[in-house]
């Protein structure tokens, strides 16, 4: 079994913020979002969408 390493992250750098499933993922355009969410509903799994308003948002997820 491979140890296990902590995800070296900082709140104050947006280059390394990971949260929930899509903070994961490369930026994507809208059509790319709606096929995840269609994915993963077509696996019977519950997503969890995060929004906030435009001038809060960052630049991508």
């Amino acid at each position: 079994m491979s140890d296990v390493q902590d995800y070296k992250s900082s709140l104050s750098s947006t280059e390394s913020r990971k949260f929930e499933t899509f903070s994961y993922l490369p930026a994507m355009n809208d059509g790319q979002i709606r096929k995840q969410i269609e994915y993963i509903v077509s696996k019977g799994w519950n997503p969890g969408i995060e929004h906030c308003e435009p001038e809060n948002a960052f630049q991508n997820y």
